[in-house]
């Protein structure tokens, strides 16, 4: 992609910054595209699929068993863990402003209420208590936190 010249001209920054941010998306799919096609030859993805031949090696969907695993550890990609291991500057949630965990997540945080919301109705029907320790560790809820996650869209 080309930028125009004459970046001083308000359209042509305009122009230059969508043509950038164009460049960074097809960068950034690409780059994803390589390191899944590397991925699938690494010996890990390779032990996977002799031991679980109907996992998927593509590296951008959810492993559940891990995603379960950081959940009930606490172990997840939420604030609260990045900055108790030193690699985020605070441990509150973007959206509300508290401690961000696992809890928060499941069970509080307004960003996830729509998603929250579609798992509550999905577990009704089991009559067990709508509380985080019990979605993780009742193996009747496990589908329906996965699909939560998936609605979430939220990285672990």
């Amino acid at each position: 992609m080309r930028s125009p010249p004459h970046p001083e001209v308000a359209y042509n920054r305009a122009s230059i910054q969508l043509c950038n941010s164009e460049a960074c998306s097809l960068i950034s799919h690409r780059c994803l595209q390589l390191r899944n096609e590397e991925y699938i030859h690494t010996r890990r993805a390779i032990t996977y699929k002799l031991f679980c031949p109907d996992t998927d090696t593509n590296r951008t969907k959810i492993h559940i068993p891990a995603a379960i695993f950081r959940l009930r550890t606490g172990h997840c990609r939420f604030h609260s863990h990045l900055h108790e291991i030193g690699l985020h500057p605070d441990d509150r949630c973007d959206t509300c402003g508290i401690l961000e965990t696992v809890e928060h997540f499941l069970m509080l945080c307004s960003k996830y209420a729509e998603a929250r919301h579609t798992l509550q109705r999905s577990i009704q029907h089991l009559s067990i208590d709508f509380d985080w320790i019990t979605l993780l560790n009742n193996t009747k809820t496990i589908p329906f936190v996965i699909a939560f996650l998936q609605q979430a869209g939220r990285a672990l």
